[in-house]
C-alpha cells in the first residue's frame, strides 16, 4: 500500500487526486495539508500545516500554489519523503 500525503487537498486537482486514490486498491491518502479547506469535507485527516501532522507517508503529492514549494521541499528534506511537485 502506497501511503500519500496530499498537499493542496482542497483544490480542484487535489479533489481529482483524492478520487483516483480512493478508487485504487494499492494507494491511500494518510492525510491532507491545506490551510484553506474545511477538515470536515474530507475522508482523511486534514491539517493546516505540515507541522500539525504526525502521519508518515511514502510520497507527498503537491498540487498547491508555487509559493508553497519552499515549505514543501523543507518538509520533504526534513522527513526524507519523496515529493511529486505539480504546482499551478
Amino acid at each position: 500500500m502506497i501511503k500519500i500525503i496530499l498537499h493542496g487537498a482542497g483544490g480542484k486537482m487535489g479533489a481529482v487526486v483524492a478520487e483516483i486514490v480512493k478508487a485504487s486498491n494499492n494507494m491511500e491518502i494518510v492525510c491532507g495539508i491545506d490551510a484553506f479547506a474545511n477538515p470536515s469535507d474530507f475522508e482523511f485527516p486534514l491539517y493546516e500545516t505540515f507541522e500539525s501532522s504526525t502521519e508518515k507517508a511514502d510520497v507527498l503529492i503537491d498540487f498547491s500554489h508555487f509559493s508553497a514549494v519552499p515549505n514543501v521541499l523543507k518538509y520533504c528534506a526534513d522527513t526524507k519523503t519523496p515529493a511529486v511537485i505539480c504546482t499551478t
